[in-house]
């Protein structure tokens, strides 16, 4: 008998709510952020039955909630009702089920999932509206881009579920704010679920 994967927010932070966002990371290089970089409170947890040992006896006991696969569009709706921030404008959500188009059927998805990929759609959003203004020549829009990015360390998923979202302004919004944009932009093309949405 198989029990069920349980898949943590983290977990997916890296793979899946970065994907959910669109975001898969860049070639890794030191120093440099990376998608869902740094975030570590939780880890993926699946379990097998093995010589007649039942899985869930060999696993740790998990400290947070989990939800099946079916339950996290809702979550990710309820999530984006709450978000504290704003997309920029003309910029929408996308409708793809990105936590959970690649996961088992029976998989449980650690609750904070949602909110991460949430996080880190709106980051590659306003990542796309800074680009958007530099390519445009317009300083003004590119300054309110750079204004919002900073947020990032400051959203309540981000604080909650990632480790070190400093590394994420200091090595991909700073330098764009002083001129250099081409690790943002890197970054940025990782963003498939956004700009899929959001066609340039």
């Amino acid at each position: 008998m198989k029990a069920r994967s349980r898949v943590s927010a983290v977990g997916l932070l890296t793979a899946a709510a970065a994907a959910a966002a669109g975001c898969a990371a860049p070639p890794a290089q030191q120093g440099r952020a990376e998608p869902g970089a740094g975030a570590t409170d939780f880890a993926v947890i699946e379990g097998t039955e093995t010589a007649g040992v039942p899985a869930t006896g060999s696993l740790p006991v998990p400290t947070s909630s989990f939800m099946g696969v079916d339950e996290i569009p809702a979550a990710v709706l309820a999530a984006r009702e709450r978000f504290p921030e704003e997309l920029p404008d003309g910029v929408v959500w996308s409708d793809e089920n990105f936590a959970t188009d690649s996961l088992p059927r029976d998989a449980m998805i650690e609750e904070g999932v949602h909110d991460v990929a949430v996080s880190e759609y709106w980051l590659c959003a306003w990542m796309g509206e800074f680009i958007n203004a530099e390519d445009t020549g317009d300083r003004q829009r590119t300054a309110d881009a750079v204004t919002e990015l900073e947020k990032y360390p400051t959203l309540p998923a981000i604080i909650a579920h990632h480790q070190s979202p400093e590394v994420v302004v200091a090595s991909v919004i700073q330098p764009a704010k002083l001129g250099d944009s081409s690790t943002l932009r890197e970054f940025s093309q990782t963003c498939t679920s956004y700009q899929r949405a959001n066609p340039r």
